[in-house]
């Protein structure tokens, strides 16, 4: 566990830390919800780190999109759900300057595992 969480540390110090221009990066959460009682859904955005041109600069936007579902997910549930080993990236789509992933979560239990200081929006 502590290594999976070094290992996202350091991914999210390259893949987010670019200087941002105001204005060009919006929003990173597009949609989050429950499909049903065991699975949730995150769509969210990603954008490549700085100086990156073509295929290297949209797979750092997909990996940053995944990483931000995932820190999003650890801010919607309890510490009991591994939003990482029962998450999966569904769906990647590229835009113009950034990616978005759809992660989907799934357990049991999933709606009874939520924090109860910060339920998500739906």
């Amino acid at each position: 566990m502590n290594k999976t969480l070094a290992v996202i540390a350091v991914v999210l110090m390259f893949a987010g830390c670019g200087q941002r221009k105001a204005g060009d990066r919006g929003s990173i959460l597009i949609k989050s919800a429950f499909i049903d009682d065991t699975s949730y859904m995150i769509v969210c955005k990603g954008y490549p780190r700085e100086g990156l041109e073509g295929i290297q600069a949209m797979e750092t936007a997909k990996e940053a999109a995944l990483i931000n579902a995932q820190m999003i997910a650890k801010d919607i549930f309890a510490d009991s759900v591994d939003v990482v080993r029962q998450g999966t990236a569904d769906r990647y789509d590229t835009a113009d300057g950034y990616a978005v992933v759809t992660y989907i979560i799934k357990g049991p239990g999933l709606k009874q595992s939520l924090r109860p200081e910060r339920p998500p929006v739906e």
